[in-house]
């Protein structure tokens, strides 16, 4: 639906009273319901047919990626993008009470084939057509248009054809065999959606996000797995919870391409830095330092087998300052040609 059918709908819901609506539709999401809501308390009963069933959103106990199918009954790209801002846990909230109250939903069985799309408001409107009741913006975010062939007929355009439409739907809504219970499946996924976690259930949830993949996996295991790594002079160096911050660090970096080191002042920034760049240089990995320009002789120094140097360590990192990255001609101090 764009935003002109969405207007119809409610203007015609403002001038109803405790009206009853029935729909034929494969969709359901929260954006269309979110659009439609501050006039759906006029409305008093409404009564949902779900055609050709699409999959409803896993009901795993915490969503991880704020990725949703476009299969979804629930959601449409766009209701994604909303989901991306953090607006649908409200809106599946209250799309929740409102269902548990006002709505009753069934879908088709495989012994029912409906091919389109109907929404009737009484025996005084109605839209049929092609149509979902997913938000179809004029220009998607793809840049593709999705046009709809629709009819939109008031009671004084042709009230029988209104009419015949709701005889249609009665007949299919009550008919046994033709269509089943859906509704508490739908509530189940909205609840699912904005379900409350407890703190402290979160607290252990993000623990195990970031440390349960290598519980197992001390410094002990770490040293007998890269017996290279741990001859290094840099590595011997480090106190044991220095050890635990590169080993943390270097594991990060693996699995999420990052890692921000962010120890209090005083406990070996610096040096766990040189560890962690010690051990990707031994994965034959090319390193570059990004390093504000006061900060070079520090970065330099510890390259070089310099006598006051307190390292007895050979690193082949690079080293460039930030503002090198929007030049495009000259050298940075280090000597490297930014024009290639």
């Amino acid at each position: 639906m764009d935003d002109n059918l969405i207007q119809k709908i409610n203007e015609i819901l403002k001038t109803r009273k405790k009206c009853t609506v029935n729909i034929i539709n494969d969709k359901l999401t929260l954006t269309v319901f979110s659009m439609l809501r501050k006039n759906l308390k006029h409305v008093s009963k409404i009564n949902f047919i779900i055609r050709d069933p699409r999959t409803l959103p896993a009901q795993g106990e915490v969503t991880r990626e704020f990725e949703l199918s476009v299969n979804d009954t629930l959601f449409n790209a766009y209701d994604i993008m909303e989901k991306n801002k953090l607006r649908h846990f409200e809106q599946a909230r209250t799309m929740f009470d409102f269902i548990e109250k006002h709505v009753s939903i069934k879908r088709t069985t495989t012994a029912c084939r409906i091919k389109g799309n109907v929404l009737l408001i009484d025996d005084v409107f109605m839209i049929q057509g092609t149509s979902s009741l997913e938000y179809s913006p004029r220009v998607s975010k793809s840049g593709v248009s999705q046009i709809d062939f629709d009819a939109v007929i008031h009671q004084n355009m042709d009230r029988d054809q209104i009419a015949y439409a709701g005889k249609t739907f009665d007949r299919i809504w009550n008919q046994p065999g033709l269509t089943v219970d859906y509704k508490q499946e739908i509530l189940s996924s909205l609840e699912a959606v904005y379900k409350e976690h407890a703190p402290e259930f979160l607290y252990y949830f993000t623990l195990h996000e970031l440390f349960g993949h290598h519980l197992d996996y001390g410094v002990e295991r770490f040293e007998k797995d890269h017996l290279h790594f741990k001859k290094t002079n840099i590595w011997n160096m480090l106190y044991d919870f220095q050890k635990d911050c590169v080993l943390s660090a270097i594991q990060k970096i693996n699995k999420y391409n990052g890692c921000i080191i962010a120890d209090s002042v005083g406990l070996g920034k610096t040096f766990e830095a040189l560890a962690v760049i010690k051990y990707f240089e031994l994965r034959q990995d090319n390193v570059l330092v990004l390093t504000p320009a006061k900060l070079y002789d520090n970065w330099n120094s510890f390259k070089g087998a310099y006598k006051d140097s307190i390292l007895d360590e050979t690193f082949y990192y690079k080293i460039m300052f930030h503002t090198d990255l929007s030049r495009y001609k000259g050298e940075s101090r280090s000597g490297w040609d930014l024009s290639r």
